[in-house]
């Protein structure tokens, strides 16, 4: 006669449980930029949104939308991977960048404009 061993599942509880916590996606958020902002981080409004695009984006996570008031950006940056030249915006995730009444009223400028 053979011998079957079975599995203690108490031992598999705290996988289980981890794979819960650690799959549990987050919300969709929009993180504000504006020339008039507070400059104060998660920039979840308006009144608290960031001044430099580039502050946003490093703050949202993946999904996140990054929404741009009117007006002329021309400060802030960030180097991509690898690069010693600094771009005005380097989006390095899944992100969503937009401006909030469209591109005639929203410009981003480069160093060499």
């Amino acid at each position: 006669m053979r011998t079957v061993r079975l599995l203690d599942v108490r031992c598999l509880y705290p996988l289980i449980v981890w794979l819960t916590v650690t799959t549990v996606t987050m919300a969709q958020q929009t993180r504000y930029v504006s020339l008039t902002g507070g400059d104060e981080p998660p920039y979840a409004s308006w009144a608290t949104a960031a001044r430099v695009i580039q502050d946003a984006v490093d703050e949202a996570n993946p999904g996140d939308t990054v929404l741009v008031a009117d007006g002329v950006y021309d400060t802030g940056g960030a180097a991509m991977l690898g690069s010693i030249l600094t771009n005005r915006v380097n989006i390095a995730q899944a992100i969503t960048v937009r401006s909030q009444n469209g591109p005639a009223v929203t410009e981003i400028r480069g160093q060499f404009n």
